[in-house]
């Protein structure tokens, strides 16, 4: 019975016109209706990717921006901490393991460069205090960590010399566009 009211309903639609151009009207309407939806989720597929690009772009020149900074300016201020350690966080939700542990790196050694960097001008002040007392072997008391300070401070330099060249290599490669 259920099998002749279907065989009979197929009949009704294929022999009256209104019932034809209705199955077909409706076949075509699903059809498009499909076709948006892909390409809907098409779109936002690539917009995502192109926004995440766009995020890592930044990282990546916030990174070699802060660098390109300490080398040239050889200080980083505290404003320099405070808008680095934004990316250093961004990093951490964009990049894998490597890449946030590499761009945290770069952050702590600018934290030391920046803590001998106050240590040396504590020298340098206490140097100008004992100067003018009549005991000017005062002034010699600190010289031996003075320079184990300016020998790390050197070294950083040399290390944030060399991660300029090698920081590209290190975070494109994960930047590029899947």
């Amino acid at each position: 019975m259920e099998l002749q009211q279907t065989l009979s309903f197929w009949n009704r639609l294929i022999n009256e016109p209104v019932g034809l151009m209705s199955l077909i009207s409706s076949i075509i309407i699903a059809s498009i209706t499909i076709i948006i939806l892909i390409r809907q989720h098409q779109y936002q597929k690539l917009s995502y990717k192109s926004d995440m690009f766009d995020k890592k772009v930044k990282v990546y020149s916030d990174v070699m921006m802060f660098i390109s900074n300490i080398v040239q300016k050889r200080e980083v201020t505290p404003e320099d901490h405070f808008q680095f350690y934004s990316s250093v966080t961004l990093t951490r939700l964009l990049f894998n393991k490597k890449i946030y542990n590499y761009v945290l790196s770069v952050y702590e050694k600018a934290v030391e460069y920046s803590a001998l960097k106050i240590k040396l001008e504590a020298f340098s002040q206490e140097f100008q205090k004992t100067e003018n007392i009549m005991y000017p072997n005062h002034a010699k008391l600190p010289v031996r960590e003075k320079a184990l300070t300016m020998d790390k401070l050197n070294e950083l330099n040399k290390w944030f010399i060399a991660e300029l060249k090698k920081a590209p290599s290190i975070i494109e490669e994960e930047i590029k566009l899947q």
